[in-house]
């Protein structure tokens, strides 16, 4: 048994130095990049932003002096604002793009035109449209959850009608010749053959969804992430700018993950390959 496990533990480890390695050779990469154009408004130093644009996000949260557990009280007031509305944009939207993307599959009187519809709806770029939710909104929370809300749905939808066009026809052919009414047919046929590519698009669609608030938070919110980036770009603080793009890939990254393990949770039944 120690002989069976040895290689995979040995694999992880190698990943990790090869990870590790990989940090590091970026810091020194900004560093130099740093040091050749010598402007910290520009490309500052990681010192200074360990030691000036990160402390100084405290001050976008009210607080007097620039503190480096004011600031972090800050961002993680704001990512809470924006893991909220994440949330709710993520459960509305998820069901009204299932509710859609079924729709535009199984009205076969209004499929061709349903189908037509979809397609220019995600052909429009999505960021194209946060004025248009800013206008009719007004720039209130309202707005914001609208649009995320949108933007999931249009993606999902799109997910969900592709899945349903892949599942083969003899998964059918075959529920009915054991006796599957309608009902039966789409409760235990297409809900589960869809569930391996739709999978993989809930966790593109997790992913966009951080696009989305961004979008929407840095035009129009007075809180969350957005809004901090929104202020950073005011101040023309490059360092703030580098540091919440690292905290969206963090924060990308571990929503990526999570939804991948639920996901799994959920889809038990199909074997492993």
């Amino acid at each position: 048994m120690l002989y069976q496990y040895a290689p995979d533990k040995l694999a992880g480890v190698t990943q990790w130095k090869w990870r590790l390695l990989a940090f590091v050779a970026l810091a020194i990469a900004w560093q130099i990049v740093a040091a050749v154009i010598g402007n910290v408004k520009i490309w500052p130093d990681l010192r200074h932003v360990f030691e000036n644009s990160i402390p100084e996000i405290a001050l976008f949260g009210g607080a007097a002096d620039a503190q480096w557990g004011l600031s972090l009280e800050t961002i993680g007031m704001h990512t809470l604002y924006t893991v909220v509305r994440i949330i709710v944009g993520l459960t509305f939207g998820g069901v009204l793009g299932l509710v859609c993307g079924f729709a535009v599959h199984f009205f076969s009187y209004t499929k061709s035109a349903n189908k037509r519809l979809l397609d220019i709806i995600r052909g429009v770029p999505l960021f194209a449209l946060i004025p248009l939710f800013l206008f009719w909104f007004g720039g209130n929370e309202q707005g914001i959850l609208a649009y995320i809300v949108f933007g999931v749905a249009v993606v999902l939808a799109t997910n969900t009608y592709e899945a349903l066009c892949n599942v083969p026809s003899s998964y059918m052919h075959q529920a009915r010749l054991l006796g599957a009414n309608r009902v039966q047919v789409f409760s235990t046929v297409y809900l589960f053959a869809i569930q391996p590519q739709l999978s993989g698009g809930l966790r593109n669609v997790i992913g966009l969804a951080w696009a989305f608030s961004l979008g929407a938070e840095y035009l129009s919110a007075n809180s969350g992430l957005g809004y901090l980036v929104y202020q950073s770009y005011l101040y023309a603080d490059m360092g703030k700018l580098a540091a919440f793009a690292v905290l969206y890939g963090v924060l990308g990254t571990l929503s990526f993950y999570l939804s991948k393990l639920l996901l799994s949770r959920m889809q038990s039944w199909q074997p492993e390959i």
